[in-house]
């Protein structure tokens, strides 16, 4: 299976890559204080994992992401059910709703 590799600070974790998940990777700077945040939401199975949540870290640490092949990932932090379905905009819907809003504010 596909894997984003996440290595910083001498820890790997290796999240899956699936075309029923969505993972984020986010690096915030706060500031000068440093914290990483890995999660994927999957949306059949209405649940989000949690690899990272908020670890803190240097704004001088250097993460490296890697895609790889990969026969195990890492086991997340945490799991949360969601007890109602997450539900996903067409793309047409978001433009419709992008382009309500816009001639709203007179910018289109």
């Amino acid at each position: 299976m596909k894997a984003f590799k996440i290595y910083f600070e001498g820890e790997n974790i290796i999240v899956p890559i699936t075309p029923e998940e969505n993972t984020t990777i986010h690096i915030f700077d706060n500031n000068g204080k440093g914290y990483l945040y890995i999660d994927s939401v999957c949306m059949k199975d209405s649940k989000r994992s949690i690899w990272a949540n908020f670890v803190p870290i240097h704004t001088s640490t250097e993460v490296e992401v890697e895609i790889q092949e990969v026969d195990e990932i890492s086991k997340p932090e945490n799991i949360i059910k969601e007890n109602s379905n997450l539900s996903v905009k067409s793309k047409l819907e978001t433009f419709r709703e992008l382009e309500s809003y816009l001639q709203k504010k007179g910018l289109l």
